[in-house]
């Protein structure tokens, strides 16, 4: 697994509050891809979705929209923290981007409990998969 503090420490030297860099040591290990790369700009639902704040999000996941990765990031010239999104709609087949452009510290709470509850739905989807038998 690859080593995340280098993440944290370009975000320290860059300037970001202690708070933000919580955030970003809570990102997984790969962050290679951003909404608009990596062919993730489609049209219709696949369209990549773009927030200013946290309470203005539409987003909404269940059976059939799944976050499937995020990431923390800094965005050192505007001063904000920011966080990116996966999101897959597996009945359409299609995938798009989420961002949302400015979290603020109040609103961590309420985004780490929704990104635990996106790991929950993929672990539940998973769940009848039996254990390997010795």
């Amino acid at each position: 697994m690859e080593d995340k503090n280098w993440r944290v420490e370009d975000a320290r030297e860059e300037g970001a509050e202690e708070w933000m860099l919580g955030a970003i040591a809570t990102s997984p290990s790969y962050c290679g891809w951003s909404p608009g790369g990596d062919y993730m700009c489609g049209r219709g639902w696949a369209k990549n979705d773009s927030f200013d704040e946290w309470e203005n999000n539409s987003i909404d996941i269940n059976e059939l929209n799944r976050i499937v990765d995020f990431y923390f990031c800094y965005d050192e010239d505007e001063k904000k923290l920011v966080l990116h999104m996966w999101m897959l709609h597996p009945r359409k087949g299609a995938s798009k981007g989420v961002t949302i452009h400015d979290v603020k510290e109040k609103d961590l709470p309420s985004i780490y409990a929704f990104l635990r509850t996106a790991r929950d739905n993929c672990v539940e989807q998973f769940s009848r998969v039996p254990e390997e038998r010795g």
